[in-house]
C-alpha cells in the first residue's frame, strides 16, 4: 500500500503551504499555528471540557508516525502543547485512545522541523482528535502544525458472491467478482459446518490491477450435507475484511430432474422437469471461470429449450435451474 502524507491543519491548504519555508521548516508567524484560549466540550465526552481540535480525514486511513510543529511565535512559546492525548473514530461520534504523547517546546526559530511524537502502529480511523492534557506555562495552547504518515484504505466491494452446488461432482463452486481492488494482497475462502468456527479453505492472490475488479471462483469437492462459507479479503497492511456468510445445501432430496445432450456442439438442449406447484424457471449456464454466458427466466413449461452455443468456446459449463428457491446444477462440456 502506497504511503502519503496528511497534512492537517484548521487553516486552509494555501496557508499551510506558506507556513513551511522549507519541507520540513515552520515560520515564526503566529497566524502560521492553531491556538485555543477558551475551553469548549470535548466531542469525546470522556475528557469533558478543555482545548482541542479534532480532524476529519474524508476516508478510512491507516496512521502510524505523527510528526509535530509546536507553537513557533517566539514571543510565546509557552502557549505550546506538552501532554496530548490522540483519540480516534471511525464515525466522529464513538471515540477510542489511540495514545498519549508528550512535545517539546519549540524553538522560535524559522529552521524548526518539529518532532516526532508517537508512532500509531496502522491504526486505521476516518476522525482524528487531539486534546491538549497541558502545555508550557502559557495562558493558551495550540501547535503550528501536525503530519501523519498514511496510507488510505479503500475497502473491497463485491458486484457479486455466490455458492452453488455442483450436483454430478458432488462439489461446491464459490464465486465472486469485485468492483475495485487497491492496496489488497490476497483472499482467503473459508469454511464452517456451524457458521461460527471457520477454517481456511483456500488463498487467492488478489489479480485486480490499476483500480480494476476481477473475477474469482473455487470448487470444493470435500462436501457433505449443509456447509457455510465467507470470503475475506487482507490487504497490504495486514488489515482484514469479512464479506458476507453465503450457505450451500446440498445432497438435499427434491423433485427436480434435468437431462441434456452431453456433450453439445451447435445447440445445447435442456429437458427439465419442473417442481410441483409452479413457479418461473431461471435458467443460467456458466463457463467453469465464472463467466456467465446464457440467462433466461420462463414459465413453468416441461418442453425442451433449445440454446444456440456455437459462438461459446469449448470446455465445460455449469447449467444452473433455479425454481421456487431450489437449485440443480448439472456439468455438460462443448466440442
Amino acid at each position: 500500500m502506497k504511503s502519503i502524507f496528511l497534512y492537517l491543519a484548521l487553516c486552509l491548504w494555501t496557508v499551510l503551504g506558506n507556513a513551511q519555508q522549507f519541507p520540513d521548516r515552520h515560520s515564526t508567524s503566529y497566524t502560521d499555528a492553531w491556538l485555543s484560549c477558551t475551553p469548549s466540550a470535548n466531542p469525546n465526552t470522556d475528557r469533558g471540557e478543555g482545548h482541542w481540535i479534532r480532524y476529519d480525514l474524508g476516508a478510512t486511513h491507516v496512521m502510524s508516525t505523527i510528526t509535530l510543529w509546536n507553537y513557533n511565535d517566539p514571543f510565546n512559546l509557552d502557549n505550546g502543547v506538552q501532554d496530548i492525548a490522540i483519540d480516534i473514530s471511525s464515525d466522529g461520534v464513538n471515540w477510542n485512545e489511540a495514545g498519549t504523547a508528550t512535545v517539546s517546546i519549540s524553538q522560535g526559530s524559522a529552521y524548526y522541523e518539529g518532532e516526532d511524537i508517537i508512532d500509531l502502529g496502522g491504526i486505521a480511523a476516518d476522525y482524528l482528535l487531539i486534546t491538549i492534557l497541558s502545555n508550557h506555562g502559557g495562558s493558551c495552547s495550540g501547535f503550528s502544525e501536525i503530519r501523519v504518515s498514511s496510507a488510505v484504505v479503500l475497502p473491497i466491494e463485491l458486484s457479486m458472491q455466490e455458492v452453488k452446488c455442483i450436483t454430478d461432482d458432488n462439489a461446491v463452486s464459490i464465486s465472486w467478482q469485485t468492483t475495485s481492488e487497491v492496496g489488497n494482497d490476497y483472499f482467503t475462502i473459508q469454511k464452517s459446518d456451524n457458521a461460527m468456527d471457520w477454517i481456511d479453505l483456500y488463498e487467492q492472490t488478489s489479480k485486480g490491477e490499476n483500480g480494476q475488479g476481477a473475477e474469482y471462483s473455487y470448487l470444493d469437492n470435500e462436501i457433505t450435507g449443509i456447509h457455510y462459507y465467507r470470503i475475506v479479503n487482507t490487504d497490504l497492511d495486514g488489515r482484514r475484511q469479512y464479506f458476507d456468510i453465503m450457505n450451500a445445501k446440498c445432497n438435499e432430496q427434491n423433485n427436480m430432474s434435468i437431462s441434456v445432450a452431453n456433450p453439445f456442439t451447435d445447440v445445447l438442449d435442456i429437458n427439465y422437469s419442473p417442481l410441483e406447484g409452479g413457479g418461473d424457471i431461471i435458467y443460467t449456464i456458466e463457463s467453469l471461470d465464472g463467466k456467465k454466458v446464457y440467462n433466461v427466466a420462463v414459465r413453468d413449461i416441461t418442453k425442451t429449450i433449445s440454446i444456440p452455443s456455437a459462438e461459446w468456446t469449448a470446455g465445460t459449463y455449469i447449467i444452473t435451474v433455479e425454481q421456487n428457491n431450489q437449485f440443480l446444477t448439472k456439468k455438460v462440456v462443448k466440442f
